[in-house]
């Protein structure tokens, strides 16, 4: 076994010696710094009796983590010459074991401990008030692996040590992640044994303190509070924002990029995101503004370069290297889908032998291989019957968990297109179902590949979805999107029984148009035609409607077959006209599938590596597979950052509420903001705020009915005909109501405020991306079996041994 790292630093790392030149470490006359260190007496006792902290007969939690860090701690005693002629000497930290901390605090490690977990309790054990460490170094160093284990960043502050969320934020900015700052408590504050005289500038006598010599911990909380919540978004936010990813960038990537930039010339955008994926965290997004940087410090350190001609060691010497990937931000997530890890891992095994005549495994296998190994991964191919009465596979569609909770969520909504682009090299066309999530992002409910655009395809679609996704019923999905391909009878007969279809407004405007009416037809009437298409109300659509006929009329002679081409046009206003598709529960202010488009494009653009101008991607179907999953991985880590940082506004949120008077508004807005997601929460927030400012209700009987009926009306504008709520739980009909089938301002002025049952769960808050396992189905045992070519053995019955007696003690 190895011995344990301790750890001797300090600020200046050049310097070997343990504090300041007056500074002499004596000879370790006494390893125990005292009881006190120990604990109570309780775990004074258990120290004699158990060497070893974790094990359950310790004791209580406390004296397991008492026990533990008194073993990382290297006590020596430390004599300091003090100005003035002053002497101090006593009994200081000198190392500590860093490895063991991170190990016992590492679930992946073999020396995890369970029983640790509470790391503030840990931290509060090791920086306990009145202890002396070596030197400032020591501290941070110590603070530093605790950090980016439990999921923060530590930062100085004169003569403090504390979280980088320390404080109040007093930023204006709306930075994506939230506010730095959040109210945390976790600070210690450090005093210097030795303060060294200076003279300014100016003449004046001052004074400052020498962090190379022995600092005892003066103050210490090492509790998180206010909004800081650690953890590995936490992680990824505070280090992102304070920059480190970039200034602390490890020298072998940095090294290898300005080899590249010197031979090369030139440094594309790709070629840095391929090289930092490697070296940054799992849970590190790379952005447009990572690479900015990044390649601006590659082009400062390309002189220096040329310089050296190359040489590694000297490079070294000129750069910081700093290693990322022991924190908890390059974690994988046991809600991370198990399917992207086994596609990247099998993906080199089968590609290495996938062109050779005596491959091992086909494409099929793959998935199935996926299938069998990730608790989540669902595929399906489709089969087409040719006239020799074989069967042939003409496309496949794959479903990880997080895409069909995706689907449970947000697919109310969902846009169906393909895209004909030679992404692999059967030419088969990508086929994706994409929706919006809460805040607007696109996210999908299954991808994949098939032979073409073709009805019988899309039918394959939506069978692969009712069957990979059984708590979304088909039925019960509001709007399909869709380009021309598309009819309302055709997106009925798929099984979406009940759904709307919308006409891509963008396909519609551009050629859609021009299709149905023919090129002549449609420049005669455009403004007509359009005009239509973006009618707010039926008025307006009626009037453009009456203008049109009342222009073909007017022609002589008069083209029947376009008359009735514009009746007929007119008769689908559901699928297109503004005023229509607001109607529609649900409708979330779209006005087609911008979704689908939008999937498409983030498509070509991640596999052609940032290129937007064209696509130079073609590749094997398990190429094709592994590259999509990664793409969904990167979408998933993408949407935890950003979840983190509503939630953090949203944190802030509730504690600015909880600090004003409990108005009935202030409680119903705290009572919102502890269930809604932030996006929700707002567009509640400004429902609210409307209902008390600018409404007034009144209950009364319906004389026609003799129900119970609340009057909403404006009080501003009386005469306006009021808002019709029917009680006990009637819903109001407005467009702000059925935009996002939340409460309205109308709901909330009737009903008194925030009712939970009145929204859907893809409004409650959620932490970070999730999967779902309902439906899922485990693969048969004997697939796997058969793709690895395992056979089962007979297994003889255990000899019976008899157990040795149990000792008893009295």
């Amino acid at each position: 076994m190895e011995a344990p790292m301790m750890v001797t630093t300090n600020d200046d790392p050049g310097d070997e010696a343990v504090g300041s030149a007056e500074c002499q470490t004596m000879a370790a006359t006494n390893d125990d710094p005292g009881d006190e260190a120990v604990g109570s007496a309780e775990c004074q006792t258990m120290a004699a009796t158990n060497d070893d902290p974790g094990d359950e007969a310790v004791g209580s939690a406390e004296c397991q983590i008492a026990l533990f860090v008194k073993e990382l701690k290297t006590f020596d005693t430390v004599s300091c010459d003090l100005p003035r002629g002053k002497h101090r000497s006593e009994t200081v930290i000198v190392a500590f074991d860093l490895e063991r901390l991170g190990h016992a605090l590492d679930p992946k490690s073999p020396n995890y401990k369970p029983s640790l977990h509470d790391v503030d309790s840990i931290a509060s054990e090791i920086f306990k008030q009145g202890e002396a460490w070596a030197n400032r170094g020591l501290v941070k160093s110590v603070m530093d692996r605790i950090a980016e284990r439990h999921g923060w960043d530590a930062k100085f502050d004169k003569v403090h040590l504390q979280c980088s969320r320390w404080g109040e934020d007093k930023t204006r900015r709306d930075y994506a992640a939230g506010g730095l700052k959040s109210g945390c408590t976790f600070r210690i504050t450090l005093s210097a044994w030795i303060r060294e005289k200076y003279i300014t500038k100016m003449g004046n006598t001052k004074y400052r303190e020498d962090w190379n010599a022995p600092v005892t911990i003066k103050n210490a909380n090492c509790n998180h509070g206010g909004t800081c919540s650690p953890g590995k978004q936490n992680r990824v936010a505070v280090v992102s924002r304070s920059g480190k990813f970039v200034k602390l960038m490890p020298d072998k990537a940095l090294y290898t990029l300005c080899n590249l930039a010197e031979h090369d010339g030139k440094l594309p955008s790709s070629t840095i995101k391929k090289v930092m994926a490697r070296v940054w965290p799992s849970g590190k997004v790379i952005t447009k503004n990572n690479v900015f940087h990044i390649k601006v410090k590659v082009m400062r350190c390309v002189n220096k370069f040329k310089t050296i001609n190359g040489d590694y060691e000297e490079f070294k010497k000129l750069v910081n290297e700093s290693d990322f990937l022991s924190g908890i931000d390059n974690e994988v997530s046991l809600d991370d889908d198990e399917a992207y890890e086994l596609a990247q891992s099998l993906w080199a095994e089968v590609m290495s032998d996938v062109d050779k005549e005596e491959a091992l495994f086909s494409f099929i296998d793959y998935l199935q291989l996926i299938s069998a190994r990730a608790k989540d991964f669902f595929h399906k191919f489709a089969y087409e019957t040719s006239n020799n009465g074989r069967q042939k596979i003409v496309g496949v569609m794959w479903q990880t968990a997080t895409m069909r909770r995706n689907f449970e969520l947000f697919g109310d909504f969902i846009g169906l297109d393909m895209m004909k682009r030679g992404l692999n090299k059967l030419l088969w066309p990508y086929a994706g179902v994409a929706m919006y999530d809460e805040m607007r992002k696109l996210c999908i409910a299954c991808e994949g590949v098939l032979c073409g655009e073709r009805t019988d395809m899309y039918q394959f679609i939506a069978d692969f979805l009712e069957q990979s996704t059984p708590i979304r019923k088909l039925a019960d999905i509001k709007i399909v999107a869709g380009d021309a391909f598309f009819t309302q009878e055709l997106v009925v007969a798929l099984g979406f029984k009940n759904a709307v279809l919308v006409l891509d407004r963008w396909h519609l405007l551009d050629s859609g148009l021009e299709k149905m009416f023919g090129k002549a037809a449609y420049e005669m009437m455009k403004g007509h035609l359009v005009g239509m298409v973006e009618a707010d109300s039926l008025y307006e659509y009626e009037s453009f409607l009456t203008s049109a006929f009342g222009f073909l009329q007017s022609k002589q002679p008069r083209d029947g077959d376009l008359e009735k081409s514009l009746q007929k046009f007119a008769d689908k206003r559901g699928n297109y006209a503004t005023y229509c598709i607001r109607s529609i529960p649900g409708n979330r202010g779209l006005l087609g599938s911008a979704c689908s488009e939008q999937n498409h494009s983030s498509a070509l653009v991640f596999l052609n590596d940032g290129e937007k101008t064209m696509n130079k991607y073609n590749a094997h179907l398990i190429t094709l597979v592994k590259d999509l999953l990664h793409r969904e991985k990167w979408r998933k880590t993408k949407t935890d950052n950003e979840l983190f940082g509503r939630n953090q506004k949203l944190a802030i949120e509730r504690e600015r509420l909880r600090r004003e008077v409990g108005t009935p508004t202030t409680k119903d807005l705290l009572n919102a903001a502890t269930k809604l997601d932030f996006d929700s929460y707002e567009r509640y927030k400004t429902a609210r705020l409307r209902a008390d400012k600018k409404l007034v209700a009144e209950e009364t009987t319906d004389t026609s009915t003799g129900e119970s009926i609340i009057h909403v009306r404006s009080a501003e504008h009386t005469d306006a005909a009021p808002r019709i709520i029917r009680l006990p739980a009637g819903r109001c009909n407005c467009v702000a109501r059925l935009l996002e089938e939340d409460m309205c301002s109308h709901e909330i002025k009737a009903y008194g405020g925030f009712v939970e049952s009145y929204f859907k769960p893809r409004h409650m808050a959620r932490d970070k991306v999730t999967g779902s396992l309902e439906g899922w189905v485990e693969p048969a045992v004997h697939e796997i079996d058969r793709i690895i070519g395992y056979n089962e053995e007979i297994i003889s019955p255990p000899t019976t041994i008899p157990s040795p007696p149990v000792a008893e003690y009295s």
